[in-house]
């Protein structure tokens, strides 16, 4: 029994001094400024209010477990950022960059790493979600942006996209 107790503790205290503590920010350079990250992990995947724990398991998305903030368009992003809907996530949208959140450490660098996805399509009628893949962060799915004239569904040489409407 005292072998037990002595391997459990062993065990917990090891698997905690390996990984970052839960709560610790990191600063990411983003557009015009910094943004303050917090990771997150199944073990604790609570975060500050308006944000979601991004975990990066669904099999798509190779990047660090974070804390993002929620977003309904890329106009509730800071400068620099897009918002998007990260495939096999099952998040809330949330606001991205091609540095946030970082791509895990294990996940070599690959420039033609891609996700194939469809195409453009008018989430409402205010809104065309468009499909992204960033290699440098290995992050994908459809951004989401606000159309100001509305956003209608289109044919495009016989596949109907979703385009957000000229001005005019």
């Amino acid at each position: 029994m005292k072998t037990c107790i002595a391997a459990l503790v062993l065990a917990m205290f090891t698997s905690t001094c390996n990984k970052p503590p839960t709560g610790a920010s990191d600063m990411s350079s983003v557009g015009d400024g910094a943004v303050a990250l917090r990771r997150c992990d199944r073990t604790d995947p609570s975060c500050p209010e308006g944000e979601v724990c991004a975990l990066s398991e669904g099999g798509f998305n190779d990047h660090e477990p974070t804390c993002l903030q929620r977003c309904q368009t890329t106009r509730d992003c800071p400068s620099g950022m897009r918002c998007a809907v990260l495939y096999s996530e099952f998040i809330d949208p949330v606001c991205v960059s091609d540095s946030v959140p970082a791509r895990r450490s294990d996940a070599p660098y690959d420039p033609q790493w891609h996700c194939d996805f469809p195409p453009s399509y008018c989430k409402d009628a205010s809104t065309e979600a468009r499909p992204f893949s960033e290699p440098l962060n290995r992050t994908c799915g459809h951004e989401l942006i606000f159309c100001v004239n509305g956003c209608q569904t289109v044919d495009e040489g016989g596949i109907r996209v979703g385009r957000c409407n000229p001005s005019g």
